[in-house]
């Protein structure tokens, strides 16, 4: 089997043999005293029973015809900034979809999504392999001076971010909010411009309406706009389980 459309997958493990490659070349890589990165051309979260007994892991997913290339520059040192657009769990056992795949439904093909708004990273109880804006490079960010300005109906937040390892990157900042009445949802992300070592720069991130909680009312027809003296939990970080700031909105 491999990834394709219109067909669930068996099963969350690489397929044939690979799994028991990666072993045997972590293996002998340990012997001869040299590192081993595992390069994964997949489409969707793998199980990695391997993970411990190797030095590093490029997820290229499918890149098209640059994949190659892309993939050797990040090998020689073009420092990557890529995040993870989904939660990957360790095993099968624990993907949310599994509880949908065993649920009983009334017509054959349909599905029950049984999560309701708790979908994927929303869940705060799931402790995945790698959470959901998951993504290292050859360098490390601090991030700092976080500062929130609401008019009417649109909030604007600042930080300082800082490249303080010791080669050039990017970092992707990521901002999440948190409701009484909704979950934990990613709202605004931004790239920074290539930092040099210990260079800073500032990052603005934009909320409007909707990223203040306004909602889709069915029985009304049309979007709701934000409750007023609502308290939003605003958080920032480098992914959905590494909040490096926060605080606290009133709309």
């Amino acid at each position: 089997f491999w990834e394709c459309e219109g067909v669930d997958q068996p099963h969350m493990r690489l397929p044939g043999r690979q799994d028991e490659l990666v072993r045997r070349c972590a293996a002998a890589a340990r012997a001869a005293g040299k590192a081993v990165v595992v390069v994964l051309n997949v489409g969707s979260p793998k199980e990695l029973p391997w993970l411990e007994d190797v030095d590093a892991v490029l997820l290229s997913y499918f890149g098209g015809e640059c994949t190659a290339m892309s993939i050797s520059q990040c090998l020689l040192g073009a420092c990557p900034a890529g995040r993870l657009p989904t939660s990957w769990p360790k095993c099968l056992a624990e993907a949310s979809s599994e509880a949908a795949r065993a649920s009983k439904v009334d017509r054959p093909g349909d599905v029950e999504y049984h999560e309701g708004l708790h979908l994927g990273y929303r869940n705060g109880d799931l402790d995945p392999a790698f959470p959901f804006g998951h993504g290292l490079s050859y360098t490390s960010f601090e991030h700092s001076d976080l500062q929130v300005e609401l008019k009417a109906t649109m909030a604007t937040v600042t930080l300082q971010v800082k490249n303080v390892g010791a080669v050039a990157g990017a970092e992707v900042v990521q901002l999440y909010t948190t409701t009484l009445q909704a979950p934990r949802a990613l709202k605004a992300f931004a790239r920074t411009q290539t930092l040099q070592p210990q260079e800073s720069c500032k990052v603005t991130l934009q909320l409007d309406e909707r990223g203040l909680g306004s909602f889709y009312d069915p029985d009304q027809g049309g979007w709701v706009r934000p409750l007023q003296d609502r308290e939003i939990l605003l958080e920032v970080g480098a992914s959905s389980k590494d909040v490096r700031l926060s605080q606290k909105l009133i709309t």
